[in-house]
């Protein structure tokens, strides 16, 4: 009696403790009559009102009517009866309404020479619901599977599994069945089949095998095409499997290629452009240049002008203003894209300056994280030297058209003048002799005059057109320039009797290699100059003065003098005063004109020294070469 207790107390104890949720039910009115602790938690009632209830309490209301359960239930309970245990799913609601899900386990259960069912309740509800969840995640699974567009597939041991529709099509296979069990060997082409064994190995072996890289396939009628694998493994009950992503790149090779091409193209006419090409970062940081631009800053190759360039930048080292390629990329930036063109000075590398047309972009691409500049630099130098040059050709040209002009005008006037008085004077002596008288010696001189007159316009003339073409030779010999200057005054003072000449001359004589002819033809003409140009009662003063390497003669008046605008003029052709004194001489202005060419072909130089209202000294240096004092 007490083992039999002890095991009574040893099976109650069992009962409470158990898992599941265990009720001993009575097969013939389905009451409850006793249940462990999981029961009344499972289903939220005490001990006493579960044993109250029957089991069709709790039938989920949505299960079938009751009575259709009550006869299920009795099913179950004659068969369990019967010693066949009766495993089977039921809803139930728990008493505060919460739908659970059961597995239930009917069992005989024999108690005092009664049989009762022992009922086993196992919430599996959770369980369902991961199950269902499990089923969703593979059908969305199968799905992705079979249609992506990337051709995915499974394998053991190097052999084929499964393959997605996108696999077989990839590798031009009709069916799975044609493929599953094949060598996965056999759709890489022969020339990578070794890479792809030694990959295999490794990821079989649990070794570091590359997860992404390229390969060439073979379709099933011998075709061979690039690849792209990207392969992971997963393991399953302790066997490793293989699972590849596989892309045809054929198209995107093609384009690489023809990408390659392009960039070759594009990097054979960026280095063999004429024109300067570069690329930088806006804070003028050098990326690339071509060899013309190295070469028009005076480098040897492009590496070596970024390599010298960078640092300081190009702001420090090519532009000759920081601040005016400040504003340029200011300008830039606003242009949104738009090439923006400007001319600047820049340096070269020795120091010299060149003047360069720039047309800049921004430029925004995958070559560098951020947006950067390319452009063109052309070196205008040349051209606007040459332009400069034109333009001054140009204003030669006019202003020597306006000389010709003018000469023409200055010429007209000057021969007409002589021209006419000469005929007048002519027609009066024609009348004498008509009459039968003699020619008045008054009217000859007056021919002679206009005669001589009209053959110095000539002689100028001719003068100036020989020295221009450098047709004239001198006749040198040795002379006392004293002497020379003398004889000239002389001259001078017979002509012009009234005026007051002062020489200033040496107690010595000067010997000199000259010609003596064009020499007083100088002397003569600044002489005549003075008398024209200064009033009656003024003296001329001629002087001699001796420095260290030439000799000065001058002729000194007191007429009005010349602005410093006139004297710059003075001594081209044509030139002639402005005041009414000067207008009033005749002339076409070509004697100091003259006077310059002579004492250059001589190899000394001509000049004056003149203020307005004090007058001015016209003087010719001769070198003390050939000299002798």
């Amino acid at each position: 009696m007490g083992a039999l207790n002890k095991f009574e107390e040893y099976y109650s104890f069992l009962f409470e403790i158990a898992p599941d949720a265990i009720m001993l039910i009575d097969p013939e009115t389905g009451s409850i009559l006793d249940a462990n602790h999981k029961s009344t938690e499972m289903f939220g009632v005490s001990h006493a009102e579960l044993c109250q209830l029957h089991v069709r309490d709790f039938y989920h209301p949505d299960q079938p009517d009751h009575r259709s359960c009550e006869e299920s239930f009795g099913e179950h309970a004659a068969l369990a009866l019967a010693g066949i245990e009766q495993v089977y799913h039921r809803h139930f609601v728990t008493q505060d309404g919460k739908n659970i899900f059961c597995e239930v386990r009917v069992a005989r259960f024999p108690f005092e020479k009664r049989k009762l069912l022992r009922v086993s309740l196992i919430d599996i509800t959770d369980r369902l619901r991961e199950e269902e969840a499990l089923k969703e995640s593979e059908a969305k699974l199968r799905a992705l599977f079979n249609s992506s567009r990337d051709a995915i597939g499974v394998a053991k041991d190097g052999i084929h599994l499964f393959a997605n529709p996108a696999y077989l099509e990839l590798f031009g296979y009709q069916s799975s069945k044609e493929l599953i069990g094949t060598v996965v060997l056999n759709c890489i082409a022969p020339s990578h089949r070794k890479i792809m064994l030694e990959n295999i190995r490794r990821r079989t072996a649990k070794e570091v095998a590359p997860d992404f890289y390229e390969s060439r396939g073979l379709k099933s009628d011998g075709t061979e095409f690039p690849l792209e694998i990207n392969i992971g493994t997963y393991e399953l009950h302790g066997e490793v499997y293989t699972v590849a992503s596989i892309r045809d790149i054929t198209s995107r090779k093609h384009e690489e290629k023809m990408l390659k091409e392009s960039e070759a193209r594009l990097s054979s006419f960026f280095e063999g452009a004429p024109l300067g090409m570069f690329r930088s970062t806006l804070d003028g940081h050098l990326l690339h240049v071509n060899r013309a631009l190295a070469t028009m800053f005076g480098y040897e190759s492009s590496d070596e002008m970024i390599r010298l360039v960078n640092p300081p930048g190009i702001a420090k080292v090519l532009w000759e203003s920081s601040e005016e390629r400040s504003a340029i990329i200011e300008k830039v930036k606003a242009a949104m894209g738009s090439y923006c063109q400007q001319e600047f000075r820049m340096s070269r590398r020795d120091g010299t300056s060149l003047i360069a047309v720039i047309s800049v972009a921004l430029t925004h691409d995958s070559s560098w994280p951020e947006a950067y500049l390319s452009g063109f630099i052309q070196d205008i130098t040349e051209r606007k030297t040459a332009e400069v040059e034109l333009l001054k050709a140009k204003e030669a040209a006019e202003k020597a058209l306006a000389i010709k002009s003018r000469f023409l005008d200055i010429a007209a006037h000057e021969l007409r003048t002589p021209v006419t008085v000469f005929s007048v004077t002519l027609q009066l002596a024609e009348k004498q002799l008509e009459k039968g008288q003699s020619v008045e010696p008054s009217i000859l001189r007056r021919l002679r005059g206009q005669a001589d007159r009209l053959s110095h316009l000539v002689v100028d003339l001719l003068d100036v057109t020989r020295i221009t073409r450098g047709l004239v030779v001198l006749n040198c010999s040795r002379i006392d320039l004293v002497s020379l200057i003398m004889e000239c005054l002389d001259d001078f003072k017979i002509q012009a009797p009234t005026r007051r000449f002062i020489f200033r001359n040496p107690e010595h004589s000067i010997e000199v290699t000259v010609d003596p002819l064009r020499i007083r033809q100088v002397l003569s003409n600044f002489i005549d100059n003075a008398i024209k140009y200064t009033p009656e009662d003024s003296s001329i003063e001629v002087m001699i003065e001796s420095m260290p390497e030439k000799l000065r003669v001058s002729v000194k008046d007191n007429g009005a003098g010349f602005s410093v605008e006139q004297q710059q003029e003075l001594f081209k052709p044509f030139t002639r005063g402005s005041s009414d004194r000067e207008v009033r001489t005749s002339g076409l202005g070509l004697g100091l004109s003259i006077c310059r060419g002579i004492i250059e072909l001589h190899g000394g130089s001509i000049g004056v020294v003149s203020k307005i209202g004090e007058g001015s000294t016209f003087y010719f240096d001769l070198p003390r070469e050939g000299i002798q004092i």
